[in-house]
Order: C-alpha cells, then sequence, then structure tokens
C-alpha cells in the first residue's frame, strides 16, 4: 500500500481529505511514482530520503524525502516501495508462493523456472506482482488472478517466459495485458471479465481478440471457456498477427 496525506485538496462536501491510500499501479504521481516504485525511485524524485518512520499502532512504515510534491505531502508508505527494490528477492518470492500451495519447478542452479498457482488461497495483488522478481521463469500458470488489465506489468520483466496460462481471472477487460511478451505458448480460460466488465460496452467484449498483438515468437494460443465469439475479422487478425503459430 501506498498512503498519500494531501496538503491542499479541494473541499468534499465541507469536509478535507486528509489520506488517500492507493493500491493500484494505474495511479501514480506527475512523475510517475505509484505502488511498485522503489524508495530509490521516490528519492530520487523527490529530493532524497530524510528518515523512515514507524506507526504506533499499526506498526507501518512511511518515508519522508527532503522536497514536498506541490500538491501531495511526500511521505509515502514504506511497504509497499521497498518490497521491490530489496525485501522481495528470488527466494522470498520462492517461499512465499510455496507456502501458499503452488507448485514450483527450479532448474539445477535453484532458480524458479516453472510456477503453478491454483490461487487457493488467493494472492495479492503485490504478491503477484513480485513475480518479476522470478527472472528465470519459462512458465507460469495462474488460477483466479486479481490483476486487472493495468496490473501486469510485472510480466514484462520476465524475459525467458514461453509459457502462460491465465485460468479465470475476473478482473481483465481484454487481452492487451498479455501483448509484447516473449511467449511461445498462450492459454487464457474461463476469464469472464471479458464480458462481466465489458456489459456497458459490448464491443469491446466482442473485438477482444484483437486487443492481443506483439507477441513475435507465439506458435500455440488457446482461448477456452472465455466469453469469446470468434468471426472472420478475428481469425485473419490471429492469421496476421501470429504467423509462427502451429496449432
Amino acid at each position: 500500500m501506498t498512503s498519500i496525506s494531501l496538503i491542499s485538496f479541494p473541499s468534499f462536501h465541507g469536509k478535507k481529505i486528509e489520506m488517500i491510500d492507493v493500491f493500484s499501479v494505474r495511479f501514480a504521481t506527475e512523475e510517475g511514482i505509484k505502488v511498485g516504485s522503489t524508495i530509490s525511485d521516490a528519492a530520487r524524485t523527490f529530493g532524497g530520503l530524510k528518515e523512515i518512520m514507524m506507526s504506533e499502532i499499526e506498526s507501518r512504515e512511511y518515508a519522508e524525502f527532503s522536497d514536498q510534491h506541490p500538491t501531495f505531502l511526500s511521505t509515502l508508505c514504506a511497504g509497499a516501495l521497498l518490497s521491490l527494490s530489496h525485501a522481495d528477492d528470488e527466494n522470498t518470492v520462492i517461499e512465499r508462493f510455496e507456502e501458499a500451495g503452488a507448485r514450483i519447478t527450479k532448474n539445477a542452479e535453484g532458480h524458479a523456472v516453472k510456477l503453478f498457482s491454483g490461487g487457493r488461497p488467493p494472492h495479492s495483488l503485490a504478491d503477484l506482482q513480485s513475480l518479476g522478481a522470478l527472472s528465470h521463469l519459462e512458465e507460469i500458470a495462474l488460477n483466479a488472478p486479481v490483476a486487472g488489465d493495468e496490473e501486469w506489468e510485472f510480466l514484462h520483466d520476465l524475459e525467458h517466459l514461453k509459457k502462460l496460462t491465465i485460468w479465470h481471472c475476473k478482473a481483465i477487460h481484454s487481452l492487451k495485458p498479455f501483448s509484447g511478451l516473449p511467449i511461445e505458448s498462450l492459454t487464457v480460460g474461463g476469464s469472464m471479465g471479458l464480458r462481466d466488465l465489458n456489459k456497458d460496452t459490448p464491443e469491446n467484449h466482442l473485438n477482444a481478440v484483437l486487443t492481443l498483438t506483439d507477441l513475435p515468437s507465439l506458435k500455440s494460443i488457446n482461448l477456452y471457456h472465455t466469453p469469446l465469439l470468434p468471426h472472420d475479422e478475428h481469425f485473419a487478425h490471429l492469421i496476421s498477427e501470429f504467423p509462427r503459430q502451429e496449432d
């Protein structure tokens, strides 16, 4: 979590907003500081780290920086910011996912190369995004992930990823989050968010296939039990966009 205390903000029904807690990477300051940014990123933006403080009641860590943002008080909850800078190394992420029941295959050097998660218990968004620390992953299979359209950037940290399988994702509007990856195989099954989150814009549901692009190594694509309606335009897109497909 990143917490930003507002020092100046228009009143809302006569009440002043004192704090906004931000959980999604969709929201950022003008400088691009957001959930997942590191302490170093924030320090470069806000003029250097002054101190890290611990709240007495909830034991939360807050970082204070030298230069205040013109709108926001430059005090951010350090927990999420620190997590990707040093706390979430590869071994930490492996241990956390294994404790949650995920099956992980390691290579001879001890690096995680395959990960299968049944999603029970469900992983938090922060846990999912920490998978970016497993830089040797070649295969990922996730059931019921909670990440929304703008919350899959961690996949782009996985340069060796070849196979991606997503089941029962209710949080995505489109297939765009899975574009621009080095994968050779993509499976998306039972992801009803494509239908349910597009009820007001059915054309987006209808044309979800067209949002999948830039997969130069893709050889296999499997979209099943997912509310997608095949049309000639969609097949033409898949054939022209991914000419290396074998099935």
